[in-house]
């Protein structure tokens, strides 16, 4: 299934968000809302690319991942 996001609270508070391959209609819309938490979660953010799809972890300012 194309265009599916999900989006895990870790215990150390960051966020897990794994999306499946997102298509270019919805390509914009994803990356502003992962843009959008990762700031409201301080602003640290790291992406690793997994095959065909990227999954990012959003940590507070004081964590680096």
């Amino acid at each position: 299934m194309s265009d599916t996001m999900t989006i895990e609270v870790l215990e150390d508070g960051s966020l897990k968000i794994e999306t499946s391959k997102i298509s270019m209609a919805n390509h914009t819309n994803c990356e502003g809302l992962i843009r959008e938490l990762v700031t409201g979660m301080g602003g640290k953010s790291q992406r690793v690319r997994k095959g065909m799809h990227t999954h990012m972890h959003s940590q507070e300012q004081a964590h680096e991942h």
